[in-house]
Formats: structure tokens, C-alpha cells, sequence
């Protein structure tokens, strides 16, 4: 394989990692990490973040009420 199919891979590889471990927290809201079904972690800053490892689920949760509708 060539120079360029190498980096390319590499860079691919790269970019599917970075998407797999960042994630963005609003300021309207809260994100717990799970970890094998187990709370790891709550972030309550906004901004983005990085889980580890990626296997770590990540639920975002909004902190403003719920409106009804009656």
C-alpha cells in the first residue's frame, strides 16, 4: 500500500475515533456517562467533552421543565 492509502486510513481512523469519544453539553442541559450500566459520571458544564473509554454511553438530559398541554 502506498504513502497516501496509509494516511488516509489513518486519518480515517482518527476521525471515526474523535467522533466516537467527543460529545457537546448545552447550557440547558445535563450528561450522564454510563459505564458498563453504572453512572461513571455527570457533567453539568456546557461545552464539549470527551467519554473514555468510547464504549461509554452518554445521555443528555434537558434541564428545563416540561410544558403540558391541557
Amino acid at each position: 500500500m502506498n504513502k497516501i492509502g496509509m494516511v488516509g486510513s489513518g486519518l480515517l481512523l482518527a476521525l471515526m475515533l474523535a467522533a466516537s469519544t467527543l460529545f457537546v453539553v448545552d447550557q440547558r442541559q445535563v450528561a450522564v456517562i454510563y459505564a458498563l450500566g453504572e453512572i461513571k459520571e455527570v457533567v453539568t458544564e456546557p461545552g464539549l467533552n470527551v467519554k473514555l473509554p468510547p464504549t461509554a454511553r452518554r445521555r443528555v438530559r434537558s434541564l428545563r421543565p416540561r410544558r403540558r398541554a391541557w
